[in-house]
This record gives C-alpha cells, structure tokens and sequence, in this order.
C-alpha cells in the first residue's frame, strides 16, 4: 500500500472575486460595514476595494443584463 501524497501548502491567496446583481449595493457593504476604501473602478462593471489595515484587495463584478 503506497502512502498518501503530501498535501499541498498554500503560502497566499492571490484573486478572489464575486460576481453581485447589484454593484452599488455591493461596494457601499464593504464599505459602509467592513470599513474597506474603494480603490478604483474600470468602466461601469468593477470596483476594486481594500480591507482597512490589511493587504486583501475585494473584487465585485456585477453582472449586467444585454436586454
């Protein structure tokens, strides 16, 4: 019987995103409630916003409807 594969180590989280209906809603949770700074925004479908005292950068996109 062959022993397991070491499992892998995790040195950092590089990207995590979510994708939101509501993008407004979104940044002024983060915002208003975790204290986060909005950073940028690229076009009228992302923000980027910052954890206070923390080197997290929080991504939303929302999802716009082509109707």
């Amino acid at each position: 019987m062959s022993a397991a594969p070491p499992k892998p180590r995790f040195l950092s989280v590089d990207h995590i995103s979510w994708t939101v209906p509501d993008l407004d809603a979104a940044v002024a949770f983060y915002r208003d409630v975790i204290g986060a700074e909005e950073l940028f925004r690229m076009g009228p479908m992302d923000a980027a916003l910052v954890e206070p005292a923390a080197e997290v950068e929080i991504e939303a996109i929302a999802v716009v409807s082509a109707t």
